[in-house]
């Protein structure tokens, strides 16, 4: 702290003379300082913190071999010096994942021996992510980003107080996540399957639903069927149950399909499945029968009534043609119309009162579907 010194008139006592410490203001001041009594160096003797005392008062004496004294009062003013803050102990924190933006995580906190001196918190390390966000005047600790335990179930957070004028304290804060249940994502799905398909045909691919625990985690149920039972799901796999598919009655159907997970309790999720019918080329029909004709008649002569035929396939168009006859030519055929001609005018009855015909219609699908149909023209 500093040296004392002393003069005495007697050149005898010099260097002989013993310094003490008699008195101090209040019982704080006497054990704080040590002085040699040789020397006259004075010392501190004790840890010395200005923010608890910021000066003292000794009385310091002198003396020399005949025991004559002298005092003299020492005012001692302490320096302030900057100090570090001291951070609270921080504990471990459990914390829900998908907790929501802005949940609390911690208040840390942390006193500077400084009196009037500020703390500026930071997170300097272990923030993965930037899922944490500290309140940098107040030491408040909040969820700034979606949390998620399966991706990462724990964080250690290196945590920074700084006080105004540069001095540091670090701490760390493990945060441990809580693993929730969360319900399986079933997006909606469209499959499909040609009509007239069998029962037990395959409806497109198994369906999939995903969850944090797997697929081994999740089981599938039909939850709405299409009108009739059309459909059945075994496991994954959506398949036909009653062979009704028919495009041209109805070219689509919805279910649900529900994904259930095994946690406790178990969430689910729906998945709105629209089957697509596939159209496929269906053969037409051909209604023969008999047609008459009178003799003699001319070329292009209707032979009765057109050929009637059917398509189940919409917009399809259909074409006529002789297959087979025992006609020796006599007769001919619309394509378009159906309607049986005379192709040659040697109509007979005398002759031949009868003929057979075969008439086949044709479709334009892919590939061309065609039937047949007998048909007995009487003269």
């Amino acid at each position: 702290v500093g040296i004392l010194s002393a003069s005495d008139e007697d050149a005898t006592d010099a260097g002989r003379l013993l310094f003490s410490i008699v008195a101090g203001l209040g019982d704080a001041s006497l054990g704080a300082f040590s002085l040699d009594s040789a020397t006259g160096q004075l010392r501190s003797a004790a840890a010395l913190n200005f923010e608890a005392k910021s000066s003292y008062s000794l009385t310091a004496r002198v003396q020399d071999p005949s025991g004559a004294t002298a005092t003299a009062v020492l005012a001692i003013s302490i320096v302030d010096v900057n100090e570090p803050p001291v951070m609270a102990a921080l504990p471990q924190v459990a914390l829900a994942e998908n907790s929501p933006t802005g949940t609390a995580v911690i208040q840390v906190s942390a006193q500077d021996p400084d009196i009037g001196d500020s703390i500026t918190w930071s997170i300097t390390d272990g923030n993965v992510g930037g899922v944490f966000a500290i309140a940098s005047q107040t030491g408040a600790v909040t969820v700034a980003a979606p949390l998620d335990f399966e991706s990462r179930p724990s964080y250690l957070l290196s945590i920074m107080a700084r006080d105004s004028r540069g001095l540091t304290t670090m701490g760390a804060v493990s945060v441990q996540l809580i693993d929730v249940n969360e319900a399986p994502v079933f997006p909606n799905a469209v499959v499909q399957v040609a009509e007239n398909s069998a029962v037990g045909t395959l409806v497109g691919a198994p369906l999939e639903a995903t969850d944090e625990k797997g697929p081994s985690a999740l089981s599938y149920s039909l939850v709405a069927n299409a009108p009739g039972g059309l459909f059945r799901l075994t496991g994954r796999q959506l398949e036909v149950a009653v062979a009704q598919l028919d495009f041209e009655r109805e070219s689509s159907y919805s279910v649900i399909v529900r994904a259930t997970d095994n946690g406790q309790p178990p969430l689910w999720a729906e998945s709105r499945v629209t089957v697509a019918i596939i159209d496929v080329n269906e053969r037409p029909s051909v209604v023969g029968g008999t047609r008459t004709v009178a003799e003699n008649s001319a070329v292009d002569t209707f032979v009765g009534a057109p050929i009637t035929a059917t398509d189940p396939d919409l917009r399809q168009m259909l074409s006529f043609s002789l297959d087979a006859a025992d006609d020796g030519g006599l007769f001919k055929i619309n394509p378009c119309s159906g309607q049986i001609q005379v192709a040659v005018a040697q109509l007979d009855f005398e002759s031949r009162a009868n003929y057979s015909l075969i008439v086949r219609v044709t479709d334009d699908g892919a590939p061309p579907l065609a039937a047949s149909a007998a048909v007995t023209v009487l003269v």
